[in-house]
């Protein structure tokens, strides 16, 4: 059995925490993003104080970015940490996505899906007529690694998908 634990990182104790449980033996850390924080700059930090435990969002709200830039920040902690980022995803709620963040919420698994696709293009590498990514997937890529995980709730469905890049 792994254990994994979520934490919320502002002070020089959660990371003390993160640390002591990676030192026992904690398989994984996530961490969610709140209404004053985003889940992406305190992992980043915990990849340069840790070297074995994985990281993950726990979860990133897919209107608080465009695609690319989600694509970006996450193929960015993988580079960072050594391989062990696993991006969390998720909808969120009409009140957080039209209230705070000002993106109509209007079809969530839609979304949902073309959020994927576009992640996957660019981390995978595109060349078009008009644009190109630039990703190098040999720079990051590792085939056991699952880059991608997704939680969705539909109305009271629990939809869990696992996505990897490749």
């Amino acid at each position: 059995m792994q254990v994994g634990i979520t934490a919320q990182i502002s002070t020089a104790q959660d990371v003390a925490f993160v640390r002591e449980a990676e030192r026992l033996g904690a398989a994984s850390v996530w961490v969610p993003e709140t209404w004053a924080q985003d889940a992406f700059t305190p992992l980043a930090y915990l990849a340069g104080h840790t070297t074995t435990i994985r990281l993950g969002t726990s979860v990133v709200q897919l209107g608080a970015r465009s695609p690319a830039n989600l694509a970006m920040s996450a193929l960015s902690l993988q580079l960072l940490s050594g391989g062990r980022f696993t991006l969390g995803i998720g909808v969120s709620g009409p009140q957080v996505m039209e209230g705070w963040h000002g993106v109509r919420f209007g079809s969530p698994l839609a979304a949902t899906r073309e959020t994927i696709e576009i992640v996957r293009t660019i981390a995978r590498g595109f060349a078009g007529a008009q644009h190109r990514s630039w990703a190098e997937p040999s720079r990051w890529q590792r085939p056991d690694t699952v880059l991608l995980a997704v939680g969705l709730v539909v109305g009271a469905l629990p939809i869990v998908l696992n996505v990897t890049w490749m």
